[in-house]
Parts: C-alpha cells; sequence; structure tokens
C-alpha cells in the first residue's frame, strides 16, 4: 500500500499524484509542493536565521533572549465537564513562565 509523502498515511483509495509525490488529499499535495520548495533553501542559511532569531530579543517582552518555544498548559473542569489546551508560543524564559 502507498504512504502520503506528506503525513505518512497510508493511501487505500485514490489520493493525489504530481512532481512532488503522492499524496492522500488536496491539503498534503498543497503542503507536499511547499515541503518541494523549502528543501531548495540551503541548510546554512536556515540555521543562520534561526540562530539570529534565537539569540534576539522576546518579541513579548522585548527583553534580552535568547528566545524559544515554551508551551503553556489550560486545565478547566466542573464536575463532570474537563477542557484541557495546550498552546505553544515564542518567547523567552520569563515570559514562558
Amino acid at each position: 500500500m502507498a504512504k502520503c509523502d506528506y503525513c505518512g498515511s497510508t493511501i487505500i483509495f485514490g489520493g493525489k499524484r504530481d512532481a512532488n509525490g503522492r499524496f492522500c488529499n488536496q491539503k498534503c499535495q498543497g503542503r507536499g509542493g511547499l515541503l518541494a520548495l523549502s528543501r531548495q533553501i540551503p541548510e546554512g542559511a536556515v540555521q543562520e536565521q534561526v540562530w539570529k532569531f534565537h539569540q534576539g530579543p522576546c518579541p513579548k517582552c522585548n527583553g534580552a533572549g535568547p528566545v524559544d518555544v515554551h508551551v503553556t498548559h489550560k486545565v478547566w473542569s466542573a464536575l463532570y465537564l474537563t477542557s484541557w489546551s495546550s498552546t505553544p508560543q515564542t518567547s523567552c524564559r520569563s515570559c514562558g513562565m
């Protein structure tokens, strides 16, 4: 059985095929095209931009870095009803806490 080149799910019937590979649906096909374009960017250029962002100011408080991705967890509960969510944010350590 074929696998989607973007998400890795199994393709049983149909799917979409183009020059970039085989995909399970139109959404994955579109993202697969972007993935193919992203592979044309030199890895050194990507690493340089990531390093600049990491060492730059915090986007929330404009304070000194380093900047990283921190995940905020929220839980709400009332008797039989419970809701929870996790939200990633890019910030310095103190804003992330």
